[in-house]
């Protein structure tokens, strides 16, 4: 876990804003480092009650390795681990659970601040179609409820399908949910980020409300139910920015503005790739979502 400041104290985010000042090792419930091979860490929230963080694995579906989300000190102490539903597992004949790699992306807590919130990147094999160009995918959203730990309600958001086409075609293209972010108490900011090959990244900002949405967390799969999916609502496609975008998966408010706004900062993932950037993007919010 790596500690920063980020600077926004002229208004803008510049060369030099962002400053690490710190890393700390992730322990396991034996207060060893964690096995690599068994989790994959993409998410991180701090609880400002309990003083300490959560973060999300997407496991390792290949190993038959659940997503989980795990509470810990900010000293990187194991506190205790939030078991996803037996639905979410993954399975040696891939008929049900997670997809590997597009398991648990996004965290966040409620806007009270009682409930955590994750989301799995593309379908779970039972519920629909992974992303492609053809074909959006029906995430499942999965509400923990922070005192006692327990997997309550979930909700289907489903992601765009995948653009643009890749070149040439038939190459490597995906899009899911990365990222989400509580702005009030049905509401949630959806990061999505899209990639084709040739191409590259597209990212776009929807605001995705629950309020209406079914809770299927007693539906085993949702294929032929009647379900109604998490609204959505574009907030922002980045693509139009006119600026060279690069693996965006994290988002986080950040800092009072001097002109009385708030901000919003991104950050990329570069997936250990050296042709790849750690992108951090700040933006200034006006009024109110």
């Amino acid at each position: 876990m790596y500690e920063l400041g980020i600077d926004l104290s002229d208004g803008t985010l510049d060369e030099g804003d962002v400053v690490f000042t710190g890393v700390t090792t992730l322990l396991d419930a034996d207060g060893l480092p964690f096995d690599g091979e068994r989790v994959d860490p993409e998410a991180i929230r701090f609880d400002p009650t309990s003083l300490t963080l959560y973060w999300a694995s997407e496991g390792n579906a290949n190993d038959l390795v659940p997503p989980s989300v795990r509470e810990m000190t900010l000293s990187g102490r194991f506190v205790r681990e939030l078991s996803a539903p037996q639905l979410f597992w993954p399975t040696t004949d891939r008929t049900s659970g997670v997809r590997h790699n597009l398991a648990f992306e996004s965290l966040s807590l409620s806007h009270d601040g009682t409930k955590l919130l994750t989301a799995t990147e593309n379908a779970l094999h039972q519920d629909g179609p992974s992303a492609s160009v053809d074909d959006p995918s029906p995430v499942r959203l999965l509400e923990f409820d922070i005192a006692t730990g327990v997997a309550e309600r979930q909700f289907i958001y489903v992601t765009d399908p995948v653009v643009p086409p890749t070149i040439p075609v038939d190459q490597f293209n995906t899009n899911g949910l990365v990222a989400i972010l509580a702005v009030s108490d049905t509401r949630f900011i959806m990061v999505e980020r899209s990639f084709s090959l040739g191409p590259g990244f597209v990212i776009k900002l929807y605001l995705g409300d629950i309020a209406d949405a079914t809770d299927v967390s007693g539906l085993d799969r949702i294929e032929g139910q009647d379900v109604q999916v998490v609204e959505k609502q574009l907030l922002l496609d980045l693509t139009t920015l006119d600026i060279i975008l690069d693996n965006i998966e994290g988002i986080t408010f950040g800092p009072e503005l001097p002109s009385g706004e708030r901000s919003l900062i991104l950050v990329s993932d570069n997936n250990f790739q050296n042709i790849q950037v750690t992108q951090f993007l700040a933006f200034s919010i006006a009024g109110e979502f």
